[in-house]
């Protein structure tokens, strides 16, 4: 992926769905409001490795919205970890089955000889793997947002908007329409 190089400018469509969370703006992972930067380190969480400054360029497509005030939101992108997901654990319904000679650091998933995978029934994280950041993305698991406890009571403690925690053991996802 490509790292976003600035100006870090932004289209917000719908403000009136603005939130502490924001998904698909820029190359980032994704935006937050400065209230979430504020209490991320207040708080001392870790996994945020780089914060864009943000700069609204208009805000929604009628003449009311893009009156509004812009608010000030950040670009983040989280810590590509080391930490690995145990697809064996996870209740893979595999279309593809990975090849025997898949990459050992990224692991089973991701097409080619790593296999497509159609469906899981749970995120089962190779314990001695994980450094202990609060927010990650798994090197053998991309996409996939990942928060320790604490970032998940953190998330939960402050109310924050747009965002919705999953526990790991009932993170189930399917690409197929059954």
């Amino acid at each position: 992926m490509l790292h976003w190089e600035p100006p870090y400018d932004v289209v917000i469509k719908n403000p009136k769905r603005l939130g502490d969370f924001v998904a698909g703006a820029g190359g980032c992972d994704f935006l937050v409001s400065e209230r979430f930067i504020s209490l991320y380190k207040e708080e001392g969480l870790t996994g945020i490795h780089e914060i864009l400054p943000i700069n609204i360029i208009q805000m929604g497509t009628t003449k009311k919205s893009k009156q509004m005030i812009p608010p000030k939101l950040f670009g983040v992108y989280l810590l590509r970890s080391m930490t690995r997901v145990n697809y064996d654990e996870m209740g893979i319904d595999w279309m593809t089955e990975p090849s025997n000679d898949y990459c050992r650091l990224c692991g089973p998933g991701g097409g080619s000889s790593g296999g497509s995978w159609k469906s899981r029934e749970r995120i089962v994280i190779e314990q001695d793997t994980w450094n202990g950041e609060d927010l990650f993305h798994p090197i053998n698991h991309s996409g996939t947002y990942m928060l320790s406890s604490d970032a998940a009571d953190f998330i939960s403690k402050y109310d924050f908007t747009n965002a919705e925690v999953i526990p790991a053991k009932q993170a189930a996802y399917s690409f197929a329409k059954d």
